[in-house]
């Protein structure tokens, strides 16, 4: 009989224990952006949370397919400013990378068809931002942000960097850069 207490009880701990990982992943990294943290977007991020907003202000243009991934990145990146969890906040910051790095692969495949991408220089920042605070250099030819080039884990909850509408010129509308020419393939997603 003390075995099988030993059992039932050595089980529901690992039941407890799988069901708080299990919502905790869940939390930790959702997909769904809330409303504030799509008003904390650049405004051509919007159109892609709110199908009202059909405005050319709201939406990615000018770029090419593959720019989807570029909003949510921001998303990730936002949340990290309100995460104290260690883990969660390195979860952020890799799925940050990897739709970012998607959107440069899909940006360096269209530079034939849309050499003008205004928001290139925007997803290039915001690459070396992700980049410097999982604590990795800078790519060859990539310069740091100019907000230094330490982590910074413990950010305002306010200072979400170049990646807010509040933050460079003109309310968090992109600034237009000419593409480099690079023989680079694009990141393969599955």
């Amino acid at each position: 009989m003390l075995t099988i207490r030993k059992a039932h009880r050595f089980l529901s701990i690992v039941l407890a224990c799988c069901a708080t990982l299990v919502s905790y992943d869940g939390n930790a990294v959702s997909d769904s952006p809330t409303a504030t943290e799509v008003i904390r977007l650049p405004k051509f991020c919007w159109g892609q949370y709110n199908p009202t907003l059909t405005d050319p202000q709201f939406t990615i243009t000018g770029c090419g397919v593959g720019m989807n991934h570029y909003c949510p990145a921001l998303v990730y990146y936002n949340r990290t400013s309100n995460s104290t969890n260690p883990v969660a906040r390195k979860q952020y910051l890799q799925r940050a990378l990897g739709d970012i790095e998607y959107t440069l692969g899909y940006m360096k495949r269209n530079a034939g068809e849309f050499p003008n991408c205004p928001i290139k220089a925007h997803v290039e920042n915001s690459y070396s931002k992700v980049r410097r605070d999982l604590g990795l250099s800078p790519l060859p030819g990539q310069s740091s942000p100019a907000t230094g080039s330490a982590p910074s884990p413990g950010r305002a909850a306010g200072d979400v960097g170049v990646l807010s509408p509040q933050s460079g010129k003109g309310q968090g509308e992109p600034v237009a850069k000419q593409p480099t020419d690079s023989k680079e393939a694009p990141p393969q997603r599955p």
